[in-house]
């Protein structure tokens, strides 16, 4: 929450934040989505891995930080509009909750072999159950309804722009890159799998 609430405080002070029930309802699921993310990479035993790739390790910490800006976009417009609860504060409001039951499932599923980077442990299966047996990226899926549902959550015009221009894109990048990573360990067995479930959606990939 403080590393969050850090542009308000440095622009407006502690004030404007008092009175904006929003904003601490955001705050809210923010940190149940970071605990979300945190508890299952200590289910690994604490060990959090750099990639073997670069390119894949860059990727994953600028998805992250580019996250993070959206939360910031969002809160400092949210605050200096000051803009009263409509249907839209709602409407993100569930879509960030299912952004993060999405992240849940999929770190579930995963169990010990959630990683934040695109990698394979030695010996690892392809897996295929729970919300994996209905989507191929749950966890970038999650992702991008928690973005999205930030900047509509807030009605924050900055935040969906650096969404769209930003996240979006980067989370279809790694979306992709995962898709061929997978391939080239997998085979045909991940050939078939990404020929029945969708990768992003019902009808999406």
């Amino acid at each position: 929450s403080a590393v969050l609430l850090l542009p308000v405080v440095f622009l407006a002070g502690w004030q404007p934040l008092l009175t904006d029930v929003g904003i601490w309802m955001f705050l809210a699921l923010a940190n149940l989505f970071y605990f979300v993310d945190a508890t299952a990479l200590a289910n690994r035993g604490g060990q959090i891995r750099k990639s073997n790739h670069q390119r894949e390790y860059r990727l994953s910490t600028m998805t992250s930080l580019t996250l993070l800006v959206v939360f910031w976009a969002a809160i400092v417009e949210r605050t200096a509009s000051q803009s009263p609860f409509g249907y839209g504060t709602y409407a993100g409001f569930l879509i960030m909750t299912s952004g993060i039951v999405l992240r849940f499932l999929a770190t579930r599923a995963l169990g010990a072999a959630f990683v934040s980077e695109i990698d394979c442990g030695q010996g690892q299966p392809l897996v295929k159950r729970g919300i994996y047996g209905f989507l191929r990226h749950p966890s970038e899926t999650g992702l991008l309804a928690i973005g999205v549902g930030a900047c509509i959550f807030l009605e924050s015009w900055a935040s969906a722009c650096i969404a769209s221009a930003a996240l979006a894109p980067l989370v279809l990048c790694r979306v992709r890159w995962e898709d061929r990573f997978l391939e080239s360990v997998f085979g045909d067995d991940f050939r078939a799998y990404q020929s029945r479930v969708k990768g992003l959606g019902l009808f999406i990939y």
